[in-house]
C-alpha cells in the first residue's frame, strides 16, 4: 500500500507535495530563514529574490504578471479579499451574483455582505452542477457589482463555463471573481484569455504547501481592492503581514511543476479514477455517479450514490482503511445536507448516500483494488 497503510482518496481535499516543492522549500526552513521584508541587508533580500521568483512562477501558471499576485494563507482568505476587499470600494452597485454550488468560504462572505447592504443572489445550476447560463444572463444587468462563479465544482467537478461567465460580467460592466481551488491542476487558466478579474489559488490543492495561497488581482483593481488585514503595507498595501518565505516557494514550486507537467500528470489521474469506477460498478451494481459525466468532470473526481446506504454509516466502516469524503459539511455539532447536492436537486436520501472519491497522479494500482476491495466489504456488512 506504499508509505500508509490506508489508501488515500481525498486528493481534492489535500495533495501530497511535490518533490520538487519540497526541495525548493528546505533552504528557507533551515538557511536562508531571513525575513523578505527585510530589504537592508543581504539575507532579507536573499528572501525576498526567492519570495519574487515564487510569485512570477504562480503569474506565468496564469498568464498574468507578477505585480498581479497577491500571496495569502490560502483559498478561503482569497476568496474572502475577493468579495469583501472590492465591496469596501466605494460601489455604488449593489448586486452581487454567486453560483448556488460555491464553496462556503465565498458563501459566508457573500451572506455578510448583505449585512453591508449588498443584494446576494444566487445563480442556479443544472442537475449535473453546471451554471443555467439562460439564468444567469437573465439575472446580468448594469447594476451587478460583482459575480463569483467557481472554475470546478469540489464535490461533483463541475467545470464551468468560466470564459463565456465572465465575458458576459464584461459586457455589463461587472467584476468578475473565481474560485480556480479545484481547477488549478486539471486545465490551464488563463486570466488574460480569460477576462478574469479576480482570481483564487489553493497552494495545497496543487501539489505544494498548505498554509499559503494567492489571489490574482488585476493591475486595473489595485488601487481599488481594500484590504482585510492591515499594517506594515506589504504586497501593495493590499495584504499585510511578513510572507513566509518557505511557504511562497513551495508554491511556486509546484506551479512550475503543474505547469510543465500538467498533460502527463491529469492523464493518469482520470484513468486511475476511470478504473476505480468501471471496477467498483461491476462488484456493486447499486451505484450511481452523482452530476456530470466522467468525462466532463473533473478528472480526479467521483461523486458516487451507494443505493439506500447511509454514507455517514459507511465511511465509518472504512474510516482506517480508506480516506474520502462525504458531500456533507459539520458545523458547530450540526451536521447539514450539502447544499450544492441539494441546489443541484438531488433528493435528500440520494444526498444521504453520497461519498466523493477523488484520486491522484502517484496512486498505485494495487492500492486502487485494495480500496474497492475494503469498499464492497462495507457495502456487504452494511447491509
Amino acid at each position: 500500500m506504499g508509505k500508509n497503510d490506508y489508501v488515500y482518496l481525498d486528493y481534492q481535499a489535500s495533495t501530497p507535495i511535490c518533490e520538487a516543492a519540497l526541495r525548493e522549500m528546505q533552504p528557507f526552513l533551515a538557511e536562508e530563514y531571513a525575513n523578505p521584508h527585510s530589504s537592508q541587508h543581504i539575507a532579507g533580500i536573499k528572501s525576498l529574490q526567492a519570495v519574487e521568483a515564487a510569485k512570477s512562477e504562480i503569474a506565468k501558471f496564469i498568464n498574468a504578471d507578477s505585480n498581479e499576485i497577491i500571496f495569502t494563507s490560502g483559498a478561503t482568505e482569497a476568496n474572502n479579499l475577493a468579495l469583501i476587499g472590492m465591496c469596501r470600494a466605494d460601489s455604488k452597485k449593489k448586486r452581487i451574483l454567486v453560483s448556488s454550488i460555491e464553496h462556503k468560504c465565498v458563501l459566508a462572505p457573500a451572506e455578510y455582505l448583505r449585512s453591508l447592504g449588498y443584494e446576494i443572489e444566487y445563480i442556479p445550476v443544472t442537475s449535473d452542477g453546471t451554471v443555467k447560463l439562460e439564468e444567469y444572463k437573465s439575472m446580468l444587468d448594469d447594476d451587478v457589482y460583482l459575480i463569483s462563479i467557481m472554475a470546478v465544482n469540489n464535490e461533483v467537478g463541475s467545470i464551468q463555463p468560466i470564459k463565456e461567465c465572465a465575458l458576459l460580467a464584461r459586457s455589463k460592466g461587472a467584476l468578475f471573481h473565481t474560485d480556480a481551488a479545484q481547477a488549478s491542476v486539471f486545465f490551464k487558466l488563463d486570466a488574460q484569455e480569460m477576462c478574469l478579474d479576480l482570481v483564487s489559488l489553493s497552494s495545497h490543492k496543487m501539489y505544494g504547501p498548505k498554509g499559503v495561497g494567492a489571489l490574482y488581482v488585476s493591475n486595473e483593481l489595485q488601487s481599488k481592492i481594500q484590504p482585510l488585514i492591515w499594517g506594515g503595507g506589504q504586497q501593495n498595501g493590499i495584504r499585510a503581514g511578513t510572507l513566509p518565505t518557505h511557504l511562497c516557494v513551495g508554491f511556486g514550486a509546484a506551479a512550475k511543476y503543474l505547469r510543465m507537467n500538467r498533460e502527463n500528470i491529469v492523464t493518469q489521474i482520470r484513468n486511475k479514477r476511470d478504473y476505480f469506477f468501471e471496477q467498483l460498478q461491476k462488484r456493486i451494481n447499486s451505484i450511481q455517479l452523482v452530476g456530470p459525466a466522467l468525462e466532463d468532470r473533473h478528472a480526479g473526481n467521483a461523486n458516487i450514490a451507494f443505493d439506500q446506504l447511509d454514507a455517514g454509516l459507511l465511511l465509518g466502516m472504512l474510516q482506517t482503511d480508506v480516506a474520502a469524503s462525504t458531500g456533507s459539511a459539520c458545523t458547530s455539532g450540526i451536521i447539514e445536507p450539502s447544499h450544492v447536492l441539494s441546489a443541484m436537486g438531488i433528493k435528500p436520501d440520494v444526498i444521504d448516500s453520497c461519498i466523493r472519491f477523488s484520486f491522484g497522479a502517484d496512486l498505485e494500482t494495487d492500492q486502487i483494488d485494495l480500496a474497492i476491495q475494503k469498499i464492497c466489504h462495507a457495502v456487504e456488512a452494511v447491509h
